[in-house]
C-alpha cells in the first residue's frame, strides 16, 4: 500500500513528520518523498526545507534542476544512496539489505525495489544535493 499526502507548499513538512513515524517502525523500504513545485517553493517550501535540514530528517528531496554530487566508488553500505548501472541504464536509489540479499530501493513508493544482480554495478555514492536558489 502507498500512503500519500499532498498539500500546496507543505509536502516537505509532511514528509518530515512521516519520516519520524516510519523511523520508529524501522521500515526502511518506505521512506517519504517530498515533492514541491517551483511556484510554491520560495514562498512556503523554503521554511520546510530548512526544518528538514536542521533536524537531519531522512527525507529525500531532489527538485528538478538540482545537481547531485557523487563520489565515484564501486562499493557502498546498506542505507547509502547510490548511483547504480543496471545494464546500460543509470539510476539513483537507496541500497538496502533484506533477508540476505541487496536491493535498490526507490524513493518514489509507486516503484518497486530492484534486486541487485550480476547485471548491477555500483558506480558511486551520493554525497550531497546542490540546489541553485538564485
Amino acid at each position: 500500500a502507498m500512503h500519500c499526502s499532498t498539500c500546496m507548499g507543505a509536502g516537505i513538512s509532511m514528509a518530515h513528520g512521516m519520516a519520524k513515524v516510519l523511523d520508529e517502525e524501522a521500515d526502511h523500504r518506505n521512506r517519504p518523498v517530498a515533492i514541491i513545485g517551483d511556484s510554491t517553493f520560495f514562498h512556503s517550501g523554503i521554511t520546510s526545507l530548512l526544518d528538514v535540514a536542521y533536524n537531519r530528517s531522512d527525507v529525500l528531496t531532489i527538485i528538478e534542476g538540482d545537481f547531485v554530487l557523487v563520489r565515484k566508488q564501486d562499493h557502498a553500505q546498506a542505507s547509502d544512496i547510490v548511483v547504480a548501472m543496471i545494464g546500460e541504464e543509470a539510476t539513483v536509489k537507496r541500497l538496502a539489505r533484506r533477508e540476505g540479499a541487496y536491493f535498490l530501493d526507490p524513493a518514489n513508493p509507486s516503484f518497486q525495489p530492484i534486486a541487485v544482480t550480476s547485471e548491477t554495478a555500483i558506480i558511486g555514492k551520493v554525497l550531497q544535493v546542490v540546489r541553485d536558489c538564485a
